[in-house]
Formats: C-alpha cells, structure tokens, sequence
C-alpha cells in the first residue's frame, strides 16, 4: 500500500476538515491503529492503541518511539517486525500474538503492518492495524477443550464409536472401532461408506443389501435402532459377533446423521456356548452318576446276596449239613467275594483317573513280555475253554507308556477277548509301528459285536457286561478302563467288530 504524503499540496480548509475527520476517526475507532516513521518514532495512532499501552491521549505519544510505548518484554517483537518490514518492504498480514494491556492483562491480537513508501519506493514509514481476538481466542481455546475432551471419552471407552452421514459416510472414528476392526489410521476409515465397510454380509457370508441394514434406520428415518447379535466384517474380511446401538444425530429438528457405537462380543459369545455346552455335559454327567449308582447297586447286590445268603444257611444249618455241602457253600462265598473285589478295585480305579488323581509315568517298556506275562496269568481260564493265545508282537519292540497303565489295558483286553471267544477259539495279539505312533490290538474270532454295540461300549452309563460264552460275569469297567487309560496317555482306542464273527480292539499310543 502507498501513501502520498504530500499533504503541503492540499489546501488549508481542507486539511482541516480532514484533520477533523481523521481525529474524530482516531478516537473511536476500535481496532489498534498507529503510523511510526522509519526511525520507529509515533507520527499518529489511535485512542484505543494509546488505551491499550498507556491510558493516555493519543496525542501524548506523537513522537515517542514504539519501544518506549509498548510494554516490556512485547516491544521487541514490535521493533523486530518492523525492522524486517523496513529491510523488505513486505507487509505482515493476520499475525497473531500475545499482548499485554496496560492494566496488566493478556489478551490476543492480529495484526496486520504495511509499509508507507514514497514515490522511489524507498519505505519511510509503517501502519499497523491490530484487533483485539481475545474472545475469539478464548472461544476458539473452549472449542478445541470440549472437542479436545470428546476425543478423550471417545478414545477412552472400549466401544466402538463411529460417526456417519446421510449417505453412510464415516464423519469421525475412535481408536477402539480402529482396534476392534483391525484399521491401523482414521484415514482407512473416514469418508467412506460405513455399510460397504463393516456390515456388507450377513453372518453367512451373503450379501446385505443396504435396503435389510438396520443401521440406516437410525438417519433414514431418525429413529434409534439396537441389535445384540450381529456381525462386523473387519479390514481382513474375517467376521466378529457384535451387539450394536445406532443413533439419528438431530441438528434444529432435522436428521443430519447418525452415530453408532458397538461392543465386540465374540468372547461373550464363546463363553455362552461353553456354558452351554458345561450344562449340557453337566446333566450328562448328572445322568450317567445315577445311572451308575444303579447299576453299581445292582452289580453289587447279586454276589452280595448270594454271600449273606449262603453264609446264613451254614449259620442255621452248621449242625444238619456235610462237609462237602459246607465246601461247596463256602467256594460260592469265596467266589462271590473275590467278583465283589474285583468289581470294587475296578471301581476305584474308574474313579481315581476320573479324579484326575492317577497321573502317566511314561518309561521305556517291551509290550512283547507285558503280553506274554499276562497270557500266562490267564492259562487256567484259556485251558478251560481250550482257548490259543498267539502273541505276535515282536519281542524287540520297545516303547514309551506308562507300564502299570498299559498292564491294566492288555490285560482287560485279553481277558474280554477270552470272555467272548468260543470254546476251543483263538486269539491274536499284535502290533504294528508307524511314524507317530504305535498301534497294539487283541483280535477275537468270538461273538462279535453289533454296531450300536460298538457305539455304546466306552460310554460310562454302559457299565452292564453281558454274559461270555460260558456264562462268564464281569463287572462292566474293564472297557470303560481301558478307554479311560489310553486317553491319559495321549492315545486312541477303538474296535471293529462283525456279529458272530469276532472283535478286534486297537489302542495306540504316540512313539
């Protein structure tokens, strides 16, 4: 801007009426006005700078240099502008600065210098405009507190916070929906659709149209929606349950928005189903402990009664019965009691690895000799049914297993295998070696099994044994030991079977 001051040129009537206006000018108007020459030195300024400095008239600081006007520790800044002006003959526009008034509070200014050049363009002076701001800047300050404040609960919460438009576009986002979703920055998020991002299909993978998205219901017809079992789809397009709430955002009676707000509840989701399925297996077990109380009752009641039976009957009739008679009563005693033992020792032992209480100990064990002890253990009941036990494992095979565990799994095997064959049968006994584990079986050529046999045999409700082919009893528990054995030891067992043609019983354990 330029000045032409050449002020000798206009007329004396009317440099009056000028000087009248431009002090009535001066003196009234608001904003911060002063003209200083090049040596820094007050040529005229208005009240309200004189005000704001010294709360003296105007005319008092004509000829005062700025450094001496303005307060301390504020004038260098002053000085250094204008400086700077002078050297380049470029004007300061809108700068901002702290100020301090002459009463000794701080308020804000803009400010705006241009230089006054003559007619060489040589700069001779300077005018500056500046505007008290303090109230914009205390507002501008509020605002960026309360938004400043909103972005803290919003980044504080661990929902998911998102702001959308009339036309579903992202307007804002917190760091949970970031973290929830999988986004790493705003940018990912912000304008752009919220359905065709996060709730584009249902939870079957089919498409939603934006018509069936509950969400838009919230700013296209302003009303709130909730929904406690959907799915977001994340950056990676993998799904997770969600429970959302959508809002219409409602400026002067009019929807302008909407935000929505949702809660990651795949763990809540998890755990219900494990709660399900924990009261599922809770009345199962519910059901199988009543049923093996009976049927425990049951088992125990029959050689129970035949003991209290028979030992009562000697008691009454010592006197009137032979010796052989009393032989004979007192061997059905000892036989009833012996079944009532081992019914009791397999029960216990049912009952300590249900408890968790009989740990493995693996070590390094021959099955081949475990096999052939065993066989020999069982020779009196084999020859009675005249009965063959080929042990083809081979007798270098060594592997890892508890040994006392897997003595009790052959050894129930065995004896089923024996319960079940034919007179005159045969049984093999076998192995087999692969990478990962090792495979050992008891195959029969007996009664075989049927298929809701097969189904049934490891359940532990399924503890009623029937008879073997010489009317042998058993307790029930040897199988559901056996199962329960090689399931601690990291194994498998299974059988296959054929009706009157025999059984086979697989176990593996890991090399």
């Amino acid at each position: 801007m330029y000045y032409n001051l050449g002020i000798k040129k206009i007329k004396t009537e009317e440099l009056h009426v000028f000087n009248q206006y431009f002090s009535t000018f001066l003196n009234n108007i608001s904003d911060f006005i002063y003209f200083i020459d090049k040596e820094g030195k007050i040529l005229f300024c208005s009240q309200s700078f004189a005000h704001l400095n010294t709360k003296t008239s105007w005319k008092s600081l004509v000829g005062k240099a700025v450094i001496d006007v303005i307060p301390s520790g504020y004038a260098d800044i002053y000085v250094k502008d204008d400086a700077q002006i002078s050297s380049t003959g470029e004007a300061i526009i809108g700068k901002i600065e702290k100020h301090i008034s002459y009463e000794g509070s701080d308020i804000y200014i803009q400010t705006s210098k241009w230089p006054i050049c003559n007619d060489n363009d040589e700069v001779i002076g300077i005018i500056g405009i500046s505007r008290d701001i303090t109230e914009f800047v205390e507002e501008k300050n509020n605002l960026q507190n309360k938004t400043n404040m909103i972005n803290l609960l919003l980044n504080s919460t661990a929902e998911g916070i998102y702001g959308m438009d009339l036309d579903g576009n992202c307007t804002f986002v917190n760091h949970a929906c970031l973290k929830i979703l999988g986004y790493n920055s705003e940018e990912e998020f912000l304008s752009k659709n919220t359905h065709n991002l996060i709730h584009h299909s249902h939870k079957d993978g089919s498409n939603m149209p934006i018509e069936e998205c509950k969400i838009r219901l919230a700013t296209d017809k302003g009303i709130e929606v909730s929904c406690e079992d959907d799915v977001f789809w994340k950056k990676d397009n993998t799904s997770i349950a969600v429970e959302y709430y959508s809002y219409p955002q409602i400026v002067d009676k009019k929807v302008v928005g909407g935000v929505v707000t949702f809660m990651d509840i795949t763990e809540r989701k998890e755990n219900e189903k494990k709660l399900k399925n924990y009261n599922t297996e809770l009345k199962r077990l519910n059901t199988d402990k009543d049923n093996f109380i009976r049927i425990l009752a049951h088992d125990l009641k029959n050689p129970l009664n035949s003991i209290m039976g028979f030992s009562e009957f000697i008691l009454s009739n010592y006197d009137d019965i032979d010796d052989h008679t009393i032989k004979e009563y007192c061997s059905i005693i000892n036989e009833s009691s012996i079944k009532t033992f081992e019914l009791m020792e397999e029960i216990l032992l049912w009952l300590k690895v249900q408890s968790g209480k009989l740990k493995s100990n693996p070590t390094q064990l021959e099955p081949y000799q475990i096999a052939e002890s065993i066989s020999k253990t069982l020779m009196p009941i084999t020859q009675n049914k005249l009965i063959t036990i080929e042990n083809k494992i081979p007798s270098d095979l060594i592997i890892k297993a508890d040994i006392n565990m897997t003595k009790t799994i052959i050894r129930n095997l065995i004896s089923n295998a024996i319960k079940y064959s034919q007179v005159g049968g045969k049984i093999i006994i076998n192995s087999e070696k692969r990478d990962n584990e090792t495979i050992i079986y008891v195959e029969d050529y007996g009664v075989g099994m049927s298929e809701k046999e097969v189904e049934d045999v490891f359940l532990p409700h399924n503890t009623q044994s029937k008879e073997g082919t010489m009317g042998e009893k058993g307790t029930g528990f040897g199988l559901l030991i056996c199962n329960e054995l090689v399931l601690k030891q990291d194994g498998k067992i299974w059988i296959e079977s054929q009706e009157g043609k025999g059984s086979k019983f697989i176990f593996s354990l890991p090399n």
